[in-house]
């Protein structure tokens, strides 16, 4: 589990905490479990309450949940710990995806991280 997920299970308050994380109640008409592709619906249908738009005409979906997730955290670690965050079954899906190849982003990452370890020299 992430950090900040972690931190945003903590700040429950303890009387709060009974029962799953995320609520299996879900169901499709015909009383089967969950499906990905019903609680997919759902997360599409709660970016459209939020309005929660990721271009022009659509609205958050959990894919772009993900994708966000996975952009954030490139940032944070390397592809191989990245890969498994993600649970890719090939490197390369994180590669071509979430890690920079731009060179202006690899050399403000580059600048950013030089920036830090200066600061942490310092301290």
């Amino acid at each position: 589990m992430v950090p900040e997920f972690t931190h945003l299970l903590e700040a429950v308050p303890d009387d709060e905490k009974v029962g799953n994380v995320f609520r299996r109640d879900f169901r499709r008409d015909h009383g089967t479990d969950t499906r990905s592709d019903t609680v997919s619906k759902q997360i599409c249908a709660i970016g459209k309450k939020a309005d929660i738009k990721v271009s022009a005409s659509k609205f958050a979906s959990a894919h772009d949940l993900r994708r966000s997730f996975g952009r954030r955290w490139a940032e944070k670690v390397k592809p191989h710990i990245l890969m498994q965050l993600m649970r890719h079954d090939d490197i390369k899906t994180t590669m071509e995806y979430y890690v920079p190849s731009d060179a202006d982003e690899v050399a403000e990452a580059v600048w950013r991280t030089a920036a830090t370890d200066t600061l942490d020299q310092m301290q």
